[in-house]
């Protein structure tokens, strides 16, 4: 119980922490946006290798369920690690609208899929894919490597 409600309040701390400004010590000027796309695309190639890596490992057993791997590995891969990493980057100038509305597709999406555990196994681009939204504005802004392929489930 305390691991879903520290979950929850992380990610409420993401949604209302906006999409990232650079804060702290990094001073100077936004990235171009191909700087961007690079940074963003191996955030997402290293969350997405770690949940390719987990799916088989966590489902072995045949006793673990879709809401365990999401609030086991999804939440704290992609919710915590991939979308806190994404929003700490600071975005292209004039581009924080798009990138924000990126991240509110990845948000909705980790909503979704926490309501519905099973949405996990919808194929990735169909009406039942949480992260539809999210893959396709990745997608239509240049950041084809955080379009979401599969989640790791088995």
């Amino acid at each position: 119980m305390r691991k879903a409600i520290a979950t929850a309040l992380a990610l409420a701390a993401l949604a209302l922490g906006g999409c990232g400004g650079g804060g702290g010590s990094k001073a100077g000027p936004a990235p171009t946006k191909a700087q961007f796309s690079r940074q963003a695309g191996t955030t997402c190639a290293r969350a997405y290798a770690k949940l390719a890596l987990a799916g088989p490992r966590f489902f072995q057993s045949g006793r673990a369920t879709d809401r365990q791997f999401v609030e086991r590995k999804v939440l704290p891969i992609f919710g915590d690690e991939l979308l806190g990493k994404l929003r700490r980057l600071t975005p292209p100038k004039g581009d924080r609208e798009t990138v924000g509305a990126i991240l509110a597709g990845a948000d909705n999406g980790l909503a979704r899929l926490r309501q519905r555990p099973r949405l996990l196994r919808a194929a990735p681009g169909s009406a039942s894919d949480p992260f539809r939204d999210f893959s396709r504005l990745a997608r239509g802004y240049g950041l084809k490597r955080c379009a979401v392929k599969h989640l790791g489930a088995a």
